[in-house]
């Protein structure tokens, strides 16, 4: 989730960011539960509501190469970066 708010004149960036994930709270409750990448069974996600560091397409980015790289430990190959 990515929210932009305007800041007061007086307001201090910090201050700013817990009045902007309090609006968020309020509309989305929800908004900080990304499910993790390694689920069960060898099952893996990726894409940008995961758990995974980073916004957006690095996300999708970041957790395409986790999972990737769980799936190939989880059948037993080799995980090599290049």
């Amino acid at each position: 989730m990515q929210a932009q708010v305007g800041m007061h004149p007086d307001e201090t960036l910090a201050d700013g960011v817990i009045r902007t994930e309090a609006l968020c709270d309020l509309g989305y409750p929800d908004w900080r539960d990304r499910p993790a990448i390694e689920r069960s069974n060898d099952v893996f996600l990726c894409g940008d509501s995961v758990a995974a560091p980073s916004l957006l397409s690095e996300v999708s980015w970041s957790s395409a190469v986790t999972a990737a790289e769980g799936a190939l430990r989880a059948v037993g190959r080799e995980v090599i970066h290049i």
